[in-house]
């Protein structure tokens, strides 16, 4: 009877450990899928446009008409504009430093065909509530594809962690503005699984990209950084690649020595 009495209870206990264990589980996942909205104070987006300037001569010709003054002034002509995404990583003081793609902040597209014409660019910031902010490149690295740019906001945002890459298989998301979608209010979420790296540090994710979406920080299920957007196949947009937080870690190191600030 005791014997008996004894395996019930154990049995009883063993059901009790298993619900308080699924109950867990349960809030927990429920913590990590809502995890994707932690991070919208810090995502951004990042307009280009290049600019020449169309320098105004003045005509010293004389048409007769002297008593009219001929008002000659230089005009600034957009030439090229481009949009990618970007994180806030942190907050030093009021300037806001952020992480996106080098072929962005660096853009070469047009140099083909302005060799011997001088152009200035002006990238300019958009937060979640559309509001804009200067802002300036300070860092980049071409191996990488990684860009840093700096910018004074007066928002307050969370300091991004960065993780080791997951299994394969994990969940993971991002949030991107894909061809500059973006609106006051409006935040596109996408997610996938994570597929691995290459040797040469290339990741694989199968989250949906295409132009504007380079710059988009990859999170896993924590919402910590671990990855980054910078490429996708021409014909199969479902699939998206770039670096690992290794190489993101790296660069940020070799930023903050440069730049004498602490970004990790």
């Amino acid at each position: 009877m005791i014997d008996k009495l004894t395996i019930r209870d154990i049995s009883k206990f063993g059901m009790i450990i298993l619900a308080i264990i699924s109950f867990l589980i349960a809030v927990n996942s429920r913590y990590f899928l809502n995890n994707e909205d932690l991070h919208k104070e810090n995502f951004v987006t990042l307009s280009m446009v290049k600019f020449i300037t169309e320098i105004c001569e003045e005509d010293t010709g004389d048409t007769g008409n002297n008593y009219l003054e001929h008002q000659c002034t230089d005009v600034r002509l957009p030439i090229y504009e481009s949009t990618a995404s970007g994180l806030i990583l942190k907050k030093v003081s009021n300037e806001a430093y952020i992480l996106s793609a080098n072929h962005f902040c660096n853009s070469e597209e047009m140099n083909n065909s302005l060799i011997e014409i001088e152009t200035e660019n002006e990238i300019v910031i958009s937060d979640f509530e559309s509001k804009n902010y200067p802002s300036e490149v300070v860092y980049f690295d071409e191996t990488y594809d990684l860009c840093l740019l700096r910018s004074h906001m007066d928002r307050q945002v969370d300091t991004i962690e960065f993780s080791d890459s997951p299994e394969i298989g994990d969940k993971i998301f991002t949030i991107a503005s894909p061809l500059g979608i973006s609106e006051s209010g409006i935040l596109l979420h996408f997610e996938g699984f994570f597929s691995g790296c290459e040797r040469s540090g290339m990741c694989f994710y199968t989250i949906p990209a295409t132009s504007g979406s380079s710059g988009s920080v990859v999170f896993d299920m924590r919402g910590r950084g671990i990855g980054i957007i910078q490429m996708t196949p021409i014909y199969f947009r479902s699939i998206s690649l770039g670096v690992g937080s290794y190489e993101i870690i790296k660069f940020l190191e070799n930023a903050s020595k440069s730049l004498n600030i602490n970004l990790i």
